[in-house]
């Protein structure tokens, strides 16, 4: 069975932002935060994966610290805990070492939403050309509508359309696939330089630098250096 969802789900509206959050970084809680302010009346699920098929190695951190981490993070943003909360449902039905399929999380939150079911999901610009090569990728577009997080990417209307057209050649998609993704931008985005690898380096080689406070919020970076998640472990 799927792992119940934390947060009450009002209209069967509902955002899935998926992620190794190894750790989670100022980037993913603002997105996180822009899309609470801006598409009000939808729930939003923080899905930390318990392995990404995307990536050769597991996370660093445990899946204990990076859903706390992540629980902290959100509070630090100032999201309500009954609009925003974490699903532990990739990290439940792990077994081993195999990989979290989307497709697979998508159908299990449906599930528990029932219908009728308004379900979106965050997918990162840079992935856009690649998801073709996701998991049963024409069922993720019929699962669920994307949000495309631009991640630093130029969001000027010639740099989206660009977008769109690179994703239209990188796959088999219909028309109907092809206006989905052109229909998931919201303008306005929060652009952070942010990234995780760069969080962990640092939490490796100099944890006491000031540049970690520009990349994690202050409870997440108080829990890490607490707890020392990074410092002693290797990217593996």
């Amino acid at each position: 069975m799927p792992t119940p969802i934390p947060i009450p789900i009002h209209k069967g509206r509902l955002i899935l932002f998926g992620g190794s959050f190894d750790p989670p970084h100022r980037g993913h809680l603002a997105f996180a935060a822009f899309l609470h302010r801006n598409m009000p009346g939808y729930g939003l699920l923080m899905v930390p994966a318990a392995r990404s098929p995307h990536k050769p190695a597991g996370p660093v951190a445990s899946a204990h610290d990076r859903v706390e981490m992540l629980r902290l993070g959100l509070e630090d943003v100032g999201l309500p805990a009954d609009a925003a909360g974490v699903w532990t449902d990739e990290i439940d039905r792990a077994e081993g070492t195999d990989p979290s399929y989307w497709v697979d999380t998508l159908a299990r939150a449906r599930s528990l939403i029932g219908e009728p079911c308004d379900l979106r999901f965050v997918i990162g610009a840079d992935q856009l050309t690649a998801l073709a090569r996701w998991h049963d990728p024409h069922r993720i577009l019929k699962l669920a509508s994307p949000i495309i997080l631009l991640r630093g990417c130029p969001s000027g209307e010639a740099d989206r359309a660009q977008l769109v057209q690179e994703f239209a050649r990188s796959g088999d998609w219909s028309d109907a696939e092809v206006a989905c993704i052109r229909r998931g931008f919201i303008a306005g985005q929060p652009v952070i330089d942010a990234s995780s690898t760069r969080v962990r380096t640092l939490l490796r080689v100099s944890p006491e630098s000031s540049e970690l406070d520009s990349l994690l919020t202050p409870r997440v970076l108080e829990l890490v250096r607490q707890r020392d998640i990074y410092r002693q472990r290797s990217e593996g």
